[in-house]
């Protein structure tokens, strides 16, 4: 026999052989062709699913979209009225005499940070107290000498050479 002659063997899925549909019920009857397993992989996950949807409601409860009351408002900070921390931070700042580079700027910053914490509530960010509180006692320990940030002028000495020509 010849390789045109031999016969050819023809492998057909059960489900065919035993005359019922593709899919579950070839499944059942140990058809393991992809159609049937297909399907029986589709019940398997949606079993599976529905199992866990009954032992926790809670993760798959549909929540309602938010939906803002008002809309978004621009909050400037230097309108923020000021408060405690605000008036105490303005007593006990010490006044920027040029002592070392940035001064102002950190004042500045200490400022605003002492407004936004005064002002949480309003704004509805109370995520930031502890940001701008940290923020604060940092800026303090720079700004007061006492507390470790000592200027012994070195770095005075070095920026009044730039600029010249040698």
């Amino acid at each position: 026999m010849t390789a045109a002659e031999s016969p050819r063997i023809v492998i057909r899925p059960r489900h065919e052989i035993l005359g019922v549909e593709a899919g579950m019920p070839g499944y059942r009857r140990g058809c393991k062709c992809t159609p049937c397993r297909a399907a029986n992989s589709k019940r398997m996950r949606d079993w599976r699913k529905k199992r866990d949807v009954d032992a926790h409601p809670e993760r798959y409860a549909e929540v309602p979209p938010l939906v803002p009351s008002d809309p978004p408002q621009i909050v400037r900070i230097d309108q923020l009225p000021p408060g405690l921390v605000t008036t105490a931070l303005a007593e006990e700042l010490p006044k920027a005499d040029g002592a070392y580079p940035f001064q102002r700027t950190v004042q500045a910053m200490l400022t605003k940070s002492a407004l936004i914490l005064d002002n949480a509530d309003v704004l509805d960010r109370l995520d930031l107290v502890n940001p701008m509180q940290i923020r604060l006692y940092a800026g303090l320990a720079v700004l007061n000498p006492g507390n470790g940030a000592q200027h012994d002028g070195a770095f005075d000495d070095e920026m009044s050479g730039l600029g010249v020509p040698e």
